[in-house]
């Protein structure tokens, strides 16, 4: 028998070594990515005010009005088409009622280009039959969110008793 004379890495060593390229590609990976993400941040260097007034626009077709239940409670629901360039987080309804105000809330987010229903609840003997309601979108841009207050819409709509 003769002395086999192996000459190689030993596999800790491999190991090592494989780990050691692992974290190398991963740090090269992230600090490019981290330059480009921070380079489009800088270039677009919009506010939520400029992407109010820029980047906001919707329609609000198919206004109705329902019965929720047994109670008093009307619900209004109506079809948001997102023409804008930029998502809808969310809403602020106000509600002027011929009894009453009223504001609600619709957290439902509507995407570029896409056609939503949403709807909002209130109560019928409280706030009346007869409507005016603004809504209001909610953005989120530069870093924050704001209500764009310059693209609110107003629906008018006759809730009728059951």
């Amino acid at each position: 028998m003769g002395i086999v004379n192996k000459k190689g890495v030993s596999p800790l060593v491999a190991s090592i070594l494989l780990v050691a390229i692992v974290i190398v590609i991963a740090f090269l990976v992230f600090w490019w990515y981290g330059d480009y993400v921070a380079e489009n941040l800088d270039k677009s260097g919009i506010t939520a005010d400029q992407a109010c007034m820029q980047d906001v626009g919707f329609s609000i077709t198919n206004v109705n009005c329902l019965q929720n239940s047994l109670d008093t409670n009307k619900l209004v629901y109506f079809d948001l088409e997102n023409t804008g360039d930029i998502g809808l987080s969310a809403f602020k309804v106000s509600i002027d009622g011929n009894l009453a105000d009223d504001v609600k809330s619709i957290s439902q987010e509507v995407r570029e280009g896409v056609t939503s229903k949403l709807s909002f609840e209130y109560d019928f003997d409280v706030v009346g039959n007869t409507l005016t309601t603004d809504i209001v979108p909610l953005i989120w841009a530069g870093g924050g969110t704001k209500y764009c207050k310059d693209k609110t819409q107003t629906i008018n709509v006759v809730c009728l008793s059951a």
